[in-house]
């Protein structure tokens, strides 16, 4: 690319199309300089951490240690698709054996509040303390304050209401949503 060896994956951490570009240290500056100058006319501009942590939230994508650790298991975060049930690998036992004894429940939230909430404010529900916020976020496209967080599992289904009660005392309402919250149909990771 440009006259130097690179590698391009189809890859990224937004759930959208995304592509990233793997190249020797002494010539990455020159690349990223010529891909924004080439894709000025379009619109194209550097984007900061914290905008694709917005969006990867808006999908759902995971981010390690907030989302998941490693006492986490497939099934509490929407990762069963990834444990092999015909193939060997190292703690296979171990993660067929945690199915259905989740402890927690990761979910999209749609918040009541005009701003991100607080990281690690505490749900509830009706006065019980049933989870955590792990990452939000506010999502410009959805005109709207998100989250993933961890539930109980019993109140994963979209539209189960709960309170968000955050450390400096602030209180709100939040909505389980089904998740991507964003583009559900993921068109923009085909387009």
């Amino acid at each position: 690319m440009l006259g130097h060896e690179v590698i391009i994956s189809r890859t990224g951490f937004s759930g959208e199309r995304g592509y990233e570009i793997y190249a020797a240290r002494e010539n990455i500056c020159e690349i990223w300089d010529k891909i924004l100058d080439a894709g000025k006319d379009a619109g194209v501009m550097p984007a900061s951490f914290a905008s694709l942590d917005k969006v990867r939230i808006e999908f759902g994508l995971l981010f390690y240690p907030y989302d998941m650790n490693e006492n986490t298991t497939p099934w509490e975060i929407n990762l069963s698709w990834c444990v092999g049930k015909n193939k060997d690998f190292r703690g296979k036992e171990a993660a067929l054996a945690s199915k259905g004894q989740e402890k927690i429940k990761l979910v999209g939230l749609l918040c009541n509040l005009d701003d991100a909430a607080p990281e690690d404010s505490t749900l509830f529900h009706n006065g019980e303390e049933v989870g955590v916020i792990t990452a939000p976020g506010y999502s410009h496209r959805m005109q709207a304050s998100i989250a993933l967080a961890h539930v109980k599992p019993e109140l994963s289904e979209p539209g189960t209401e709960l309170e968000v009660k955050t450390s400096e005392g602030q209180s709100f309402s939040a909505t389980v949503s089904a998740m991507p919250m964003y583009d559900p149909q993921k068109k923009n990771m085909r387009d």
